[in-house]
């Protein structure tokens, strides 16, 4: 079976429905989203010394194949494309909770200091649950 590079470039076996933009709108929502999840139910998750913080990056494990599937089922990343779109989706969001950390950190609320690290655990998950769902289909 021969590759060809598929309209982002990426290497793939079959047309792709990759789409750049869409991904990049895709990891803004989901940053977004998670931004607004630590600025509205932080203060009673992201309590430092409480077991609710243990819990909480606990449950960041499923949630993280949840959003791996979201990313994945929204792009319409198939096969090989899937490690591609789901990078870009979690590099942008990576990006942007960066950016808020550094320079806006009162979007997150009093709980910032946890929060932001919270967003970037579950966007290494998803990354990883990509990368082993990629190295399965292998």
């Amino acid at each position: 079976m021969t590759s060809t590079p598929n309209s982002a470039g990426f290497a793939s076996s079959s047309p792709s429905t990759l789409r750049v933009p869409w991904l990049i709108a895709l990891g803004v929502a989901f940053w977004f989203l998670a931004a607004m999840m630590v600025r509205f139910i932080g203060p009673f998750v992201f309590v430092e010394g409480s077991i609710t913080l243990v819990l909480t990056f606990a449950l960041t494990i499923p949630m993280a194949w949840a959003f791996f599937w979201l990313g994945k089922t929204l792009s319409g990343a198939r096969g090989s494309d899937v490690l591609p779109a789901v990078s870009i989706l979690t590099f942008v969001a990576l990006c942007l909770d960066g950016i808020a950390l550094t320079w806006f950190r009162e979007l997150y609320g009093p709980t910032y200091a946890y929060g932001g690290p919270w967003i970037m655990w579950g966007a290494g998950l998803i990354l990883m649950v990509a990368l082993l769902r990629t190295q399965r289909r292998r």
